[in-house]
């Protein structure tokens, strides 16, 4: 992993995915490319006076993040990505900063591509009900376009991002999907973690036990796999039963398969992988196929 990209909006919660992606530079050796993007729907300053009378003048605009000019030198949120960026570095972190200034997801899958990044680590607050089938969060968003590998942080219940257990929920049927092992395989063995390989049988797709065991365990020896163990886990839906698993077993982070859809077939499937990210206590990893 030679390239990690941290958006961030300097919330508490990307606070907390910045100590996660600082844990991870650190441990992969990896260069931390630290992002901020200005919503287009604020306007490009010509300073912050500007936009300060502007305020007074507009009573809407208050409404509205205090962004100022596109003039690095003052502008406030250059200073905060500064602010980051020297944090980093007195971690030990080769790390540089960028402004980009459009639409949030769009501008994070942009320069995902443009530094060639291996994961990206970024927080979120999750979102429900009709915004999250039609809208959707910024992660899920990028979640579900990005060509890398996304790691989603609602909470970091462990210092330094400990993982002493992950799953990986699958089917373990489809070629692609069970390529991802190989990330996995190399992730808990540099966080020294256990790797559940978790089928969730549901009523509408049940299978015999046994069966699914057998094919996991040649799974598993193709990818020569180590510390690893196998559960068959039953619950209603693929989604809620990875979540309970989770709860129940003190797993530390979830990794799945993401397949990319259009905005019509996300609607009409309900992907896993954007309700695990919305609705998982603990970091959820999404893996493209």
């Amino acid at each position: 992993m030679n390239t990690i990209l941290f958006p961030t909006d300097f919330s508490d919660c990307a606070n907390e995915a910045k100590q996660v992606a600082f844990s991870l530079a650190k441990l992969f050796d990896a260069e931390l490319q630290i992002v901020h993007v200005v919503n287009d729907t604020i306007f490009d300053w010509e300073s912050e006076d500007h936009f300060l009378r502007a305020i007074d003048t507009f009573p809407l605009l208050p409404k509205l993040p205090k962004v100022v000019s596109g003039n690095e030198e003052t502008n406030q949120f250059s200073k905060l990505l500064a602010s980051v960026k020297e944090e980093a570095t007195k971690n030990g972190i080769k790390a540089s900063v960028t402004l980009l200034f459009g639409d949030i997801s769009d501008q994070i899958l942009e320069i995902s591509e443009k530094v060639k990044a291996n994961l990206i680590v970024m927080g979120t607050n999750g979102v429900s009900g009709i915004k999250e089938t039609i809208v959707g969060s910024n992660t899920q968003k990028i979640t579900r376009k990005s060509r890398c590998a996304v790691l989603s942080l609602r909470e970091v219940k462990k210092e330094g991002f400990k993982v002493d257990n992950l799953i990986y929920a699958s089917d373990f049927k489809v070629e692609s999907e069970n390529n991802n092992l190989e990330v996995i395989k190399v992730l808990s063995h540099f966080l020294d973690a256990k790797v559940h390989l978790l089928y969730i049988n549901t009523p509408h797709y049940f299978e015999e036990t046994n069966s699914c065991i057998d094919r996991i365990s040649k799974v598993a020896k193709e990818h020569d796999l180590s510390n690893y163990q196998i559960e068959i886990y039953n619950h209603f839906t693929v989604e809620d039963g990875v979540l309970s698993y989770a709860n129940l077993n003190n797993v530390d982070l979830i990794a799945v398969s993401n397949h990319q859809y259009g905005l019509f077939k996300s609607i009409v499937e309900y992907k896993t992988s954007e309700v695990l990210v919305n609705h998982a206590d603990v970091p959820v990893l999404t893996l493209n196929v």
